[in-house]
């Protein structure tokens, strides 16, 4: 087959369809599951080959843990299906229906989806899951004809405790303690047709009888739902075993199959609404292939049915009756073939020469194969056919004697008595002798009877029981085997022909297997099989002859009752002991959130109930509590509640290893016998324990976490059933304490400006300038925001709030240090310097100062939801301090704690911790710090070009002209109450501008220009107009120092036009002699113009002269417009040897002295005359 690959689904060249059978649900762990050798874990995908546009696609995924070697159990199994684009989940197919629906994200790819199933079961080694679903595609993305590629994957957890997971996205998250496998990929081809067919008989076994046995076929087909198929036709190849009866009520024979046999006529009627008339009805050997349907070769009767044109979504039924004759069918017809239109082949028994139906030692199968075939109307995908096609078979097995077995109740009861019932059906053409019912009653059952106990006594409850002797038989021989299991006979059964013959015997379901004398257990299964074999007979006038030993075999199966599990909490209430109760589903209780939301430190109670069986015991019962992240077993806790009237049994506690941590709770009950724990039946398990939170929520929104029980129990072959039950709650965040800081007032020069004053609430003012002396008061405010509404409305106390001061900023300076409250007694925070006992361990500890404060635990100094505490502290800016520095410093909440339902206190620490010495895995709770400065004004740098030489049309007073003068300024303005440190301004000028001369002025008022004289201590250098502060300067205030240089320059000559800018630099340091600072520069630009003149000449001829003629020469000089004036300007022309000088003209500027011979010198080389014009001065423009 030739396949265009369309993402993930593919569209062939050609189509045909098989219709897939779907093997029922599978939902019990299985012992012995099949798996790859060696492998720790496998999946299998299970999905039909074709499937009908619009109708839903079953999928299922087995994930398997098989017995290996070094398999461990596996928990926690999930599932991930990614569906590819045009493929959706069908809502509430998920099946069996504890999966529920699972979790649905678009992508990964475009188009496509992903389903996510978390945390369905458990695998002990040995067992597998089954999760069955529906999907179903769109015919518009997907059109007949393409193929889905379908692949999904399974997940398990070696660790109880941890369930696989997946991002946001869907994707897996990796987790050494998770497997993962894939399955293998399934493609299945989207129809437009399908059919199947069905046929009603027991365990599809058939008596041969076309007059008194006769069946019904139903075959179905089913059109897409997207578009009409046309020319619908159906065939149905019957094999020559079978004779095609029609609607029944007809008879084409020319005679009866056998003296004395019925008029086919008698075959009930089928109505013609559910019949329809076929329109051939054919006798066909060895038909060919058509197209991936084959037949067997041999003899078939063909009908075929003309349905027309089938409308999107349309279902259409035929159903027809048919039969076992006597003979098989052949093509040879005795009186001639009727015509394949006449349908007069229907019923008709005069071909019916073959060979006998008649069953013999083995049973032989009959096979009907049904197909439909048609035109599609619809789109289909690329490369597929528009003629369609869909095939189905269905079997039975030809029957001359058949038993079926039945039993009731269909539960083992221990105890209890079984009814097992057979029946013996024989054909219309035989009867049966000599028939013997060979039964093997399973190991956990015994025969009873009126009189006889027939395990000779050695197992109680097989006595005798009035009432209970078999009918329709008597036991020939009951044989007890080595196992306990039972072989009974009866016999002496004679059936006539067309005859039934029923056998009813009782049996006790014992409490306990004889051979091993354990009891017997919830997940155990007791199939019986009884074995039939019979002589028929053959009836007279059918031509058949001789006895022939027939066999056929029939089961029933008891099963027994599992063991149903829950899981519940108590809620919150005051006191908090697990004897009070109530427990509950929080689900279910009619409860608000919170009273199933629970802090760290707080107690959480809950009830573990298994209600065994009322009718059998189980086996190796295991009952474990796995506890969730976060939380631990309270030691001593778990306490089991008697239930009254109800038996009591053993029980096993790993008490020691639950409170150490090491295990979760498991409790291992039952009583020993053989090596096997049991618990008897009407038992109940009912324990209490308690866990206490050890962790808050993982964000500041409320945590849900599940309590998850699971139990394990043992059916007597090996087969391990896992059921389980969950409860939910919530772990309520920490606290959420918040802190925010900032400047509260300033004090300079007795002035105070208040900023942001206690007690108002915190506008965290930051950024405030300040100057040299002035003090600050900061004010810091811990708030605790917790709300009942998130689950976290409790105080906190013994709140630790480091603040670590700006660089040059020691405790000397600092003064007026709050106390943490308002309380008597409350503690003063205290500062520290490098080096001191006390100072915390912060990064920076070396080398800055800090203040602490800690607050008592308690409630004197606690803050309560929707509190806030205000801390505060004076510093003084010290002198010197630099310009423009800002002082910075950070105030955090090292940790705060609360105290726990039980009394006990919990420490919280915030993420992001200040405290270098607290670890990530010791933060549980927001981050909580906040920075605040202030600043100190910045030395500002100005440079200004103040004139130039020269302003005049094309030279303005930015610009400038070769040899002109230009002056600037530069200031460097230092703020009141700051300092500067190895202060120095430089001003390079640019190439093309010359120094000439540089003067310095100052002003201790800021005043513009400066003319006063330097500073002591400040240089300047007049001969390249550099200043240079002293290693530390200080402007006391109350004015800005301002500082100007003025430099004179020239353009030199050879100057080029353009922008030259001057760049001045201030350049200064962190402290004197510390880390340079960025230099500040500030620039100023002169432009340099020059002029552009042109000259151009032209004469008077035209072109050619003669001799003598007067010839006449215009120059005319021009200056370009916006450009400087061109001065002492001069042009000279030299008149060649040949023409000789006649005259000037009019001469607009200027003036043209007489002309003079050229000597080589004076411009004009010798022989020719040189003419000078002293144009003067040359504007620009003109």
């Amino acid at each position: 087959m030739i396949t265009t690959t369309l993402g993930r689904f593919r569209a062939p060249l050609a189509i045909s369809v098989v219709v897939a059978i779907l093997a029922s649900v599978i939902t019990v762990f299985t012992a012995g599951s099949a798996s790859a050798a060696g492998a720790p874990l496998s999946v299998s995908q299970s999905a039909p080959a074709t499937a009908l546009l619009g109708e839903a696609i079953p999928v299922s995924l087995t994930l398997s843990n098989p017995p290996t070697l070094g398999a461990v159990d596996q928990y926690n199994a999930s599932f991930r299906y990614v569906l590819p684009a045009g493929v959706t989940f069908k809502a509430g197919s998920s099946a069996p229906a504890s999966a529920g629906a699972p979790r649905i994200i678009n992508g990964p790819g475009v188009g496509e989806t992903t389903l996510l199933w978390s945390n369905l079961a458990d695998l002990p080694v040995g067992t597998s899951y089954r999760l069955s679903f529906s999907i179903v595609p769109d015919g518009v993305i997907l059109p007949v004809g393409s193929l889905i590629d379908l692949a999904g994957e399974g997940f398990a957890s070696t660790d109880p405790r941890r369930v696989p997971k997946f991002d946001a996205s869907g994707v897996p998250i990796a987790d050494p303690v998770v497997a993962q496998v894939q399955a293998s990929v399934n493609a299945v081809q989207l129809s437009a047709i399908a059919v199947s067919k069905s046929e009603p008989s027991v365990e599809s076994e058939l008596l041969r009888g076309v007059h008194d046995h006769p069946t019904v076929y139903t075959i179905e087909v089913r059109n897409n739902d997207s578009a009409a198929t046309n020319a619908v036709t159906v065939t149905d190849y019957i094999p020559a075993g079978m004779e095609f009866l029609g609607c029944g009520g007809v008879d084409n024979s020319t005679s009866r199959e056998y003296p004395g046999a019925a008029s086919l006529t008698a075959t009930p009627v089928i109505p013609a609404a559910n019949c329809p008339t076929p329109t051939r009805v054919e006798t066909v050997t060895n038909p060919p292939a058509e197209g991936t349907t084959t037949y067997p070769a041999g003899v078939y009767t063909k009908v075929t049915w003309s349905i027309g044109n089938l409308a999107a979504g349309a279902t259409r039924r035929i159903s027809y009756a048919a039969g076992i004759p006597l003979r098989a069918n052949t093509t040879t017809f005795s009186g001639g073939t009727p015509s394949a239109t006449s349908r007069l082949q229907t019923a008709n028994l005069n071909n019916n020469t073959g060979t006998s139906t008649r069953e013999g030692a083995s049973e032989s199968t009959l096979t009907n194969t049904a197909r439909v075939a048609g035109t599609y109307t619809g789109a289909v995908a690329t490369g597929a056919s528009t003629t369609v096609s869909a095939s189905a078979t269905e079997s039975v097995t030809i029957e001359d004697a058949a038993v079926v077995k039945s039993a009731s109740p269909t539960v083992f009861t221990q105890g209890g008595i079984a009814t097992f019932t057979f029946t013996v059906r024989t054909s219309e053409y035989t009867s049966a002798t000599d028939a013997v019912l060979t039964e093997l009653l399973p190991a956990g059952l015994c025969p009873l009877s009126a009189t006889t106990d027939y395990s000779g006594g050695s197992i109680s409850g097989c006595g005798a029981v009035a009432g209970t002797n078999p009918t329709g038989a008597s036991f020939d021989a009951v044989e007890q085997l080595p196992d306990g299991s039972f072989r009974i006979r009866f016999t002496g059964l004679t059936i006539s022909a067309n005859g039934t013959a029923t056998v009813k015997y009782q049996a006790r379901m014992l409490s306990q297997y004889p051979a091993t004398g354990q009891p017997t257990a919830a997940g155990d299964r007791f199939t019986d099989t009884v074995t039939l074999a019979a002589t028929t007979q053959p009836i007279s006038g059918t031509g058949e002859s001789g006895s022939q030993v027939v066999g056929d075999t029939s089961s029933a199966t008891l099963v027994s009752a599992g063991l149903p599990v829950t899981k519940t909490v108590m809620p919150q209430r005051d006191p908090y002991t697990c004897d009070l109760g109530p427990y509950v589903k929080p689900t279910s209780s009619g409860r608000p959130a919170a009273d199933f939301t629970f802090r760290k430190g707080e107690r959480i109670c809950f009830e573990l109930t298994v209600p065994f069986p009322a009718d059998i015991d189980s086996r190796n019962v295991v009952v474990t509590d796995f506890l969730p992240d976060g939380t631990a077993y309270e030691a001593g806790s778990a306490v089991v509640v008697p239930v009254s009237g109800t038996p009591t049994f053993p029980i096993t506690f790993n008490e020691s290893a639950a409170a150490a941590g090491t295990a979760d709770p498991q409790w291992i009950l039952g009583a020993d016998n053989g090596g096997d724990l049991f618990v008897p039946k009407g038992a109940v398990f009912k324990v209490r324990l308690s866990v206490l939170v050890q962790r808050t929520a993982d964000s500041t929104a409320v945590d849900i976490a599940d309590n998850l029980l699971k139990v394990r129990d043992e059916a007597t072959d090996g087969t391990i059933t896992t059921r389980r039950d969950d409860v939910g709650f919530s772990i309520s965040p920490a606290p959420p304490v918040d802190i925010v800081k900032g400047v509260e007032r300033v004090v300079s020069d007795g002035t105070t400006d208040l900023i942001n004053p206690v007690p108002g609430s915190p506008t965290n003012t930051d950024g405030t300038v300040v100057q040299e002396g002035d003090t600050v008061r900061f004010r810091i405010d811990v708030s605790n925001t917790g709300t009942a509404a998130t689950g976290d409305d409790y105080s906190v106390q013994q709140f630790d709030v480091w603040d670590v001061l700006p660089p040059g900023i020691t405790c000397a300076l600092v003064t007026g240090i709050s106390a943490v409250s308002t309380a008597s007694g409350a503690p003063v925070g205290v500062c520290t310097d490098p080096g001191d006992p006390n100072q915390p361990s912060f990064a920076q500890q070396a080398t800055l100062s800090a203040i602490r404060w800690q607050a008592r635990a308690g409630t004197a100094d606690a803050i309560a939801p929707g509190s806030r505490r205000t801390l505060t502290y004076d510093i003084k800016v010290p002198s010197p301090t630099r310009a423009g520095a800002v002082l910075t410093d950070t105030a955090a909440v090292r940790s705060f704690a609360a105290e726990g339902e039980q009394g006990d206190v919990q420490e919280y620490f915030p993420s992001d911790n200040i405290d270098t010495t607290v670890g990530l895995a010791q933060q549980n709770a927001a981050a909580a710090s906040d920075t605040s400065n202030v600043r100190l004004s910045d030395v500002s740098l100005t440079k200004a070009l103040v004139s130039t030489g020269i302003t005049a049309p094309g030279n303005s007073a930015t610009q400038a002209v070769n040899g002109e003068t230009a002056t600037y300024r530069v200031s460097v303005i230092v703020p009141p109450g700051t300092s500067v440190f190895n202060g120095a301004l430089t001003d390079p000028l640019p190439t093309g501008v010359q120094f000439v001369s540089a003067t310095a002025g100052f002003s201790a008022t800021g005043t513009s220009p400066a003319t006063g004289s330097l500073p002591a201590g400040v240089t300047f250098n007049a001969a390249n107009g550099s200043l240079t502060l002293p290693t530390t300067y200080t402007n006391p205030g109350p004015a800005a120092h301002r500082f100007d240089i003025t430099i004179s320059a020239r353009v030199t000559p050879t100057a080029t036009s353009g922008t030259k800018t001057n760049t001045a630099t201030f350049a200064s340091r962190e402290s004197a002699g510390g880390t340079a600072l960025p230099n500040k520069t500030a620039t100023a630009n002169l432009v340099v113009v020059v002029p552009l003149p042109t000259l151009t000449k032209t004469d008077g001829a035209g072109g050619n002269v003669v001799e003598s003629q007067t010839v006449t020469y215009t120059l005319r000089a021009s200056n370009a417009a916006n450009r400087p004036d061109l001065h002492d300007t001069e042009v000279t022309d030299c008149i060649p040897k040949g023409l000789t000088f006649a005259a000037f003209g009019a001469i607009t500027q200027g003036a043209a002295p007489t002309p003079v011979a050229g000597n080589g010198t004076n411009g004009c080389p010798v022989g020719t005359t040189r003419v000078l014009w002293k144009v003067g001065t040359l504007a620009g423009g003109i």
